[in-house]
Formats: structure tokens, C-alpha cells, sequence
């Protein structure tokens, strides 16, 4: 197996980091926008209650009183709040939608390109090369290092 040089492996990590950095812009941009979403659904709770709220008041009205102009008045105003109320939530599914799809994208993103690894990986593998696995990588590193201090200088075991 050809061993990385350090350019190799400075360039990996450089790499690796890049992504990880992408990976943490991406999530912090997703909790903002659930942050704001939390936000509006607590104003749209607030604007249902104020609504329940007149609505009944509306509907305790003695009936001879709601063919009375002002009684027409604040049912026009009843159904713009309503029209804004429903707005509101349209509005919101819209960008939990948004959310959703961000979530998904990353996810998508990130199982691709860790199922293209593994591919080669077993690829790899079939043909008789070796597995590649991080306890691979460190079992290797532990062996090398317990051959190279098996031959260190105060030693007097002879290295296998």
C-alpha cells in the first residue's frame, strides 16, 4: 500500500475541514431558520387566540344585535383576521417545508459521499487489497508504534 506523503495528508485534512466547516454553516443556518419558525408559530398561536377571543365575544351577542352595522363591521374585520391567520400558516408550512428539503439535502449529501467511500472501500477489499477501516488505521498506527519502541535504543528485546 503506497503510504501518504505529507502534502497528501495536509491536503486531506485541509479537505476534511472543509467540509466539516460547510457541514456546520449549513446546520447553523438550518437552526436559525427553525429558530425564526418558532417565532412565527408563536405569533400565529397569539393572533389565534385574539381571534377565538372576538369570535366568541361575537357569537355571546344577544341575535338581535348582529344585524346591527357594527356587528357587520366586526365580522368583516373577524375574516381579514381569519384570511391572515390562514396567510400565516400557509406562509409557515412553506418554510418548514424549505427546512425539511435543507435537512434532506444535507443528509443526501452527506450519506453520498460516505456510501461512495465504502463503495471503494469494498472495492477495495475484493480484489485483495486491504480494509480500509478506521480500527484498521489504528491497529496499524499502535502496531508501528510498539515496533518502533520495541527498537528504541534502551531496548534488549530483538524486534520480530
Amino acid at each position: 500500500m503506497q503510504q501518504q506523503g505529507p502534502l497528501e495528508k495536509s491536503m486531506q485534512n485541509s479537505v476534511t475541514l472543509e467540509k466539516q466547516r460547510t457541514m456546520d454553516n449549513r446546520v447553523t443556518i438550518i437552526r436559525n431558520s427553525v429558530q425564526l419558525m418558532e417565532q412565527a408559530v408563536k405569533f400565529i398561536e397569539d393572533m389565534q387566540d385574539e381571534f377565538d377571543l372576538r369570535y366568541k365575544t361575537l357569537q355571546s351577542r344577544d341575535p338581535a344585535e348582529k344585524k346591527t352595522d357594527r356587528m357587520k363591521d366586526e365580522c368583516t374585520r373577524l375574516q381579514e383576521m381569519l384570511n391572515r391567520l390562514d396567510f400565516k400558516r400557509k406562509e409557515i408550512l412553506s418554510k418548514m417545508s424549505d427546512v425539511i428539503k435543507e435537512i434532506d439535502s444535507m443528509v443526501t449529501c452527506q450519506l453520498h459521499s460516505e456510501l461512495l467511500e465504502w463503495k471503494r472501500r469494498q472495492q477495495v477489499s475484493l480484489i485483495g487489497g486491504p480494509l480500509l477501516t478506521g480500527l484498521d488505521l489504528l491497529q496499524n498506527w499502535v502496531t508501528e508504534f510498539c515496533m518502533d519502541f520495541s527498537k528504541g535504543p534502551c531496548s534488549s528485546t530483538p524486534a520480530r
